[in-house]
């Protein structure tokens, strides 16, 4: 009794060890599946990330944006002769190289209608209006009216001057507000 008492002590000793090995093999293997799935989320989390990251998909999407607009800009200046504005990868506006808030308040209006008849341009909006022309100097307001007969936009072109301008050459028509 007592060798059979010793085996069947030594046998259920034996099946309690095979029983924690079998749980230690199912939770090893529910936690492996576990691991596995949180890799798959972590990998989709991370490529989702760098899609969206600055230099990702949104890269991609305004780089074939501002490609059209800075030819449209390019076009601007070769009819202006202005500085030539661009618009950088970081949305960083510039002219001739300088940062927009370098400029002065002539060159940011130079700046502003390049943008503005770019815009027209590439959305074909067809329209560009404009307040305070009156910042230019004499030779560049002529350099701006060469410009806006040049550009396929209506230009609406506000400005405060001394005195009533005279005959405006082509199809540039000036109003006189006054009073």
């Amino acid at each position: 009794i007592e060798t059979c008492r010793a085996r069947l002590a030594e046998a259920e000793a034996q099946r309690r060890a095979y029983d924690e090995a079998k749980r230690a093999a199912e939770n090893a293997a529910t936690a492996t599946a576990r691991a596995a799935e949180l890799n798959s989320q972590v990998a989709a989390w991370t490529a989702m990330e760098m899609a969206l990251s600055p230099s990702g998909l949104p890269a991609e999407l305004l780089a074939r944006a501002l490609g059209p607009l800075n030819k449209a800009l390019d076009r601007v200046h070769a009819e202006s002769n202005w500085p030539r504005v661009r618009v950088e990868d970081d949305i960083a506006i510039t002219a001739d190289g300088r940062a927009y808030g370098l400029l002065s308040e002539s060159e940011r209006w130079r700046a502003d209608t390049a943008l503005a008849y770019a815009a027209a341009n590439v959305s074909g909006c067809g329209l560009v209006l404009l307040d305070r022309f009156d910042v230019l100097d004499v030779r560049s307001r002529s350099q701006f009216i060469r410009l806006a007969m040049a550009m396929d936009a209506q230009t609406i072109a506000a400005g405060t001057l001394k005195e009533t301008p005279g005959a405006m050459p082509g199809k540039l028509q000036a109003v006189w507000l006054g009073g």
